[in-house]
């Protein structure tokens, strides 16, 4: 992480715990505001509902039923019969540990089961990243004086447009005066979905597209001259098709 940029850890602790203006992606927002609302909720720490415990052994049961009916029976050729399970007789050591699941005990383990699953949900944002990753991934090649670079674009479809998360490789800064513009491209032209000059390195690079990629199917990066028409220049330094 270089010096005076915030660390995006941090930033999605910050947020999730009051600071609205962190800087934290959108994407990121919408997971995070949805685990605060959940957290915030009176339902997430009152005990568990009646009877759920009872419900839950009988469900296992009956399926542990099902299956140990659905063997062979002792009838079938070759197949040696079955041993009925030993039945358990309860003991008074038995009696009082399931005294021992209280109030308080279920309590507990209710508070212990949501607490774990809100780690979990933290723990995939700090650590694997924005949910805007989440889509489908594509492979965009290096073109011309710039054969050496790659790319990958991953390329989720949301009710508005399409957001295209760009992770970029090898690829040398846009020299003073010119910057690098994404394009989706088809038949009917081309659709400008967001410029970057790659001088300060960043995990990902964000696009967005209000026109789907099915009629534009193909994933440009082209090198831009300051104050040219807003036109692909036709120096195409990455491309690659994002319509699977």
């Amino acid at each position: 992480m270089s010096e005076g940029r915030p660390d995006p850890a941090e930033a999605r602790v910050g947020y999730l715990t009051g600071d609205r203006d962190a800087e934290v992606p959108a994407a990121d927002r919408r997971v995070l505001d949805g685990l605060r609302s959940v957290l915030s909720l009176e339902r997430t720490w009152q005990d568990p509902p009646p009877g759920l415990r009872e419900r839950l052994l009988a469900t296992a049961t009956g399926e542990r039923r099902s299956a140990r009916d659905a063997l062979p029976s002792a009838a079938s050729p070759g197949v040696p019969p079955r041993v009925p399970p030993a039945r358990v007789v309860p003991t008074r050591s038995d009696a009082r540990h399931r005294r021992r699941w209280t109030a308080s005990g279920r309590r507990t383990r209710w508070l212990s089961a949501v607490g774990a699953a809100a780690a979990a949900v933290v723990a995939a944002v700090l650590v694997l990243g924005p949910s805007g990753e989440e889509g489908d991934r594509y492979a965009l090649a290096g073109v011309g004086t710039a054969a050496g670079a790659s790319a990958t674009a991953v390329v989720r479809h949301d009710p508005a447009g399409v957001a295209i998360s760009l992770r970029v490789e090898g690829l040398s800064p846009a020299p003073a005066g010119h910057y690098y513009a994404a394009w989706l491209v088809g038949e009917a032209g081309a659709v400008p979905v967001g410029s970057f000059h790659w001088r300060e390195r960043q995990d990902r690079i964000g696009l967005w597209s209000g026109a789907p990629v099915e009629g534009y199917p193909e994933l440009r990066v082209t090198l831009q001259r300051e104050g040219d028409p807003v036109a692909p220049s036709g120096r195409v330094v990455l491309r690659g098709r994002v319509d699977g």
